[in-house]
């Protein structure tokens, strides 16, 4: 679970911090909250009585059901049983985040506030790459988190099936990447087929990182949406959500 919160932006750290790893501000004591500036961000407040009761009863039934899916999907040469899919609604956007508008890819998406465009290797694509947009969380050289949305053009075998065509560059995303598959899944993203997967022990700045990634096929279009990091849960886990959730298409 996340302890540290920062005073001045709200970001959430696993382990004590010298500096916030979103906004940068120095978290050891040594430099006070001036007077006037920002403030800390008051705790959430939760409404009582029965509309609190009734979100909660709702939560559980949209996670009962979830779970139901995932408990009744087979593995079997990756043979779908069960599909999942986006589930509507996300939170507040973190401090800083910003809109980034692709036209190219025809979407946009919710990224930190350094989002820069990126290319990353992978020979199944028409031109042996995937393209997008690469955003870190931490301040250098204490980077704990990149955040990729990336996409690129694919040809499917002659009578393979979107979902096998997934399946397939999958794999080999997977095998590229290295590390250990500790899960994966296919399922759906907004109606199109699409590939879940976690992998630890893969390299992040020379050291273990553990990565998340969803990949869909929309069209001849292939999109990654991946996080890579230092962090195996929290607050790793919920940057990637946010992305994830965020990703809407125009076009």
């Amino acid at each position: 679970m996340a302890k540290y919160r920062c005073p001045s932006c709200g970001a959430t750290h696993k382990d004590a911090p010298s500096s916030c790893r979103l906004c940068g501000y120095i978290m050891d004591g040594s430099v006070e909250m001036p007077v006037g500036g920002a403030q800390a961000r008051a705790p959430i407040q939760k409404k009582g009585g029965l509309g609190g009761i009734a979100l909660i009863g709702l939560l559980v039934v949209v996670l009962l059901g979830a779970g139901a899916v995932v408990f009744h999907y087979t593995s079997g040469n990756a043979t779908v049983a069960k599909v999942i899919d986006k589930l509507p609604g996300q939170s507040a956007p973190p401090d800083g985040w910003k809109v980034v508008t692709d036209a190219e890819g025809g979407f946009t998406v919710l990224l930190p506030p350094n989002p820069t465009p990126t290319s990353v290797k992978f020979p199944a694509a028409d031109n042996g790459q995937l393209s997008g947009w690469l955003a870190t969380v931490g301040s250098p050289p204490q980077v704990d988190t990149q955040l990729f949305v990336i996409y690129g053009k694919v040809h499917p075998k002659p009578g393979e099936k979107a979902a096998d065509t997934v399946e397939r560059l999958g794999t080999a995303k997977m095998a590229l990447d290295g590390g250990f598959i500790e899960s994966q899944q296919l399922t759906t993203y907004q109606g199109y087929p699409a590939i879940q997967y976690t992998i630890n022990r893969v390299d992040f700045e020379g050291q273990q990182g553990y990565e998340n990634a969803t990949m869909f096929l929309k069209g001849d279009q292939l999109f990654v949406v991946e996080s890579l990091s230092k962090y195996s849960g929290e607050p790793a886990d919920n940057e990637y959500n946010q992305v994830l959730n965020s990703l809407t298409f125009t076009a």
